[in-house]
């Protein structure tokens, strides 16, 4: 019976495993998805010469990414070129962050 028991168990688990492997590649594969189709967007508006609209996608490329470092890793601090650099695109997130059109 505790045989049974436990292969009845490590069937479970090693289903379990195998569906959330599955559905963690299935929304890694969603979010590369997005990320070219994106990139390509950019691609096609700086060939089109529409700057603006290059400016405006990266801008909430930087925004996502800038909040997306603080909430893992907070904000960097020191005097390094990195924590300098996060200050300008923080700084350019703000900015954007501020243009943005809240819907209730």
């Amino acid at each position: 019976m505790v045989i049974i028991s436990l292969v009845v168990a490590f069937a479970f688990m090693s289903g379990w495993l195998i569906c959330r492997n599955v559905a963690l590649r299935d929304s890694d594969m969603r979010e590369a998805q997005g990320r070219v189709r994106l990139d390509l967007r950019i691609y096609e508006d700086a060939q089109h010469g529409d700057l603006r609209a290059v400016q405006d996608h990266l801008g909430m490329l930087i925004l996502g990414q800038v909040r997306d470092y603080e909430q893992q890793y907070g904000v960097p601090l020191g005097t390094n070129s990195f924590a300098q650099k996060f200050a300008t695109v923080q700084a350019i997130a703000k900015q954007v962050e501020s243009n943005l059109v809240w819907v209730k």
